[in-house]
């Protein structure tokens, strides 16, 4: 089974083209407000050097929510043009914050929104205890604290993408329709 794994939530951009469970090519860098002129790019290159075609992908795997608006809406074009292309593709997707926290057991992902906004949602065991919670800047500190031991995930740095979407590929959930991806 060959899919595609992608991330255009964040300041960064990862794409990742697997061939049942083993790595065939993958390409990771920050590209910040860049998705719009690189992803298509990089994904063609990758296809290309590993002698793929886009048709003979059985599913994709992708980072979708939250995130900035310019990643949702080229992974919303791209997969609605390739479920029009063929209706048997399956589509995965994958909170951006519980993506951010891999395999920690206890973690409080952080993702900057704007200069002063921030998405936090506290992971533990792979559950949410709170689920896309926007704070101000000032707020965040007490947050901080109130669960000081968990470890801080924040704005995907030092994220390994390829060992996260690894480690919780059977946590994506399943998508029968792209549009339905347009309420978040």
């Amino acid at each position: 089974m060959l899919n595609i794994f992608f991330s255009l939530s964040t300041d960064f951009l990862c794409i990742a083209l697997y061939n049942n469970n083993d790595l065939i090519k993958s390409f990771q860098k920050l590209n910040h407000k860049l998705h719009s002129d690189n992803f298509l790019f990089y994904l063609r290159n990758i296809l290309e050097n590993s002698n793929k075609k886009l048709k003979e992908i059985d599913a994709i795997y992708f980072t979708y929510f939250p995130g900035g608006e310019t990643g949702k809406r080229i992974t919303i074009s791209f997969l609605i043009t390739l479920q029009t292309i063929n209706s048997n593709l399956k589509f995965y997707h994958i909170n951006t914050l519980l993506f951010q926290c891999g395999n920690e057991k206890k973690c409080l992902s952080i993702l900057k929104i704007n200069k002063n906004k921030y998405y936090i949602s506290v992971i533990k065991n792979d559950k949410f205890l709170l689920e896309n919670k926007i704070l101000l800047e000032n707020e965040l500190d007490f947050f901080i604290k109130k669960f000081y031991n968990f470890l801080i995930k924040k704005d995907f740095l030092e994220i390994n993408f390829l060992k996260n979407y690894e480690f919780l590929k059977e946590k994506f959930s399943i998508i029968k329709d792209v549009k339905d991806l347009q309420k978040y």
